[in-house]
């Protein structure tokens, strides 16, 4: 793991991400008489990653589309299973307003790729019952996957996902629980507590994209 000052890398990009957040939500404060404004956190992370189908997945192959991104990984015993029935929950919503794949995407990465091989994924998947047609469960090398959430996304990731070995069942590892709103432009737009996400709002959110 990699330090700087004596803090390691995850805990500054989870400070880093924090900074960013205050900023623009100050920002978003002076901006409220302007009309419908989200605020603007930064640019979608360039990726290829692996779906739980085997299949590369690039930010390219998903330009044009609004993402709803979580970071979840299979043996989590505590925030991703309720992060993943919001996630399933924002799906049909989406759904039933007419937004198709090909609108809006939910992607979920996971911060154990040593653990979660396609195959894993693709049985975590299926226990929440996900529509794949609209619904990446991806996976990669550890610095690859690390790279794009700390560095793409800023979000913290601990534990033992950068390292060799697993985290191994039982295990926690230190991640962020919120849920990313990406712009069809490849712009982050929202973040949103993963394990309370009102679907309804985020649907508003997402009526409200350029």
């Amino acid at each position: 793991m990699t330090y700087a000052r004596g803090l390691p890398r995850w805990v500054i990009a989870g400070l880093a991400g924090s900074l960013l957040l205050i900023v623009a939500a100050v920002t978003a404060l002076l901006l409220l008489g302007r009309g419908n404004y989200l605020p603007n956190y930064g640019r979608l992370p360039s990726f290829a990653l692996t779906n739980q189908a085997g299949r590369t997945v690039t930010s390219g192959d998903l330009s044009g589309r609004v993402l709803a991104v979580s970071f979840i990984y299979t043996s989590c015993p505590d925030i991703c299973p309720v992060t993943m029935a919001k996630m399933k929950g924002l799906q049909r919503q989406l759904a039933a307003a007419g937004m198709g794949a090909q609108q809006v995407t939910l992607l979920s990465i996971s911060v154990d790729p040593v653990t979660d091989t396609p195959a894993e994924l693709s049985t975590y998947a299926a226990r929440y019952e996900a529509d794949l047609a609209g619904w990446h469960f991806l996976t990669g090398q550890p610095d690859t996957v690390r790279s794009v959430v700390e560095e793409g996304f800023l979000m913290p990731m601990g534990g033992h996902a950068g390292h060799d070995a697993p985290a191994g069942a039982g295990s926690l590892i230190d991640h962020s629980g919120r849920v990313v709103l990406v712009d069809r432009h490849g712009v982050i737009r929202g973040y949103y507590d993963g394990t309370a996400l009102d679907a309804g709002r985020v649907l508003a959110d997402i009526r409200r994209l350029p």
